[in-house]
């Protein structure tokens, strides 16, 4: 299925390739957080190219704007072929924010439905 055909293009504009998919995750944080407060949960989305693993934009539910480009400094370029576990650990140690819990969280629950959707859909993958 080709998506082009589905895109309005004088309201839409396409800035990312075919080879793509967008996955993301809620996780319920605490509400004495001000994101909690704000939101009650945080919301981790991933542009991922499927055929490199490569992680090609990310968003972040945060409140603060240096929040949000930071968490896509240290995402965005990732390759999930090098499993989940490295990119947690690069938030731990630079991201001290009160839900640093939940987006770990929320990362592993992304990388997992990734696997997934990636394991469902190999066939018409290998085909495209």
């Amino acid at each position: 299925m080709n998506i082009d055909n589905h895109i309005d293009n004088s309201l839409n504009k396409k800035t990312y390739g075919n080879d793509t998919i967008y996955i993301m995750s809620y996780v319920k944080i605490p509400e004495s957080t001000p994101v909690g407060i704000v939101y009650g949960f945080v919301a981790i989305g991933f542009i991922i190219n499927y055929r490199t693993d490569t992680i090609e934009d990310s968003s972040i539910t945060f409140l603060s704007d240096e929040v949000k480009r930071f968490f896509k400094d240290l995402t965005v370029g990732y390759d999930l072929g090098r499993g989940i576990e490295e990119l947690v650990n690069v938030i731990k140690l630079r991201l001290h924010v009160a839900s640093q819990k939940s987006i770990c969280v929320a990362l592993r629950d992304i990388d997992t439905k990734y696997r997934r959707w990636k394991q469902e859909n190999i066939d018409k993958l290998q085909a495209h």
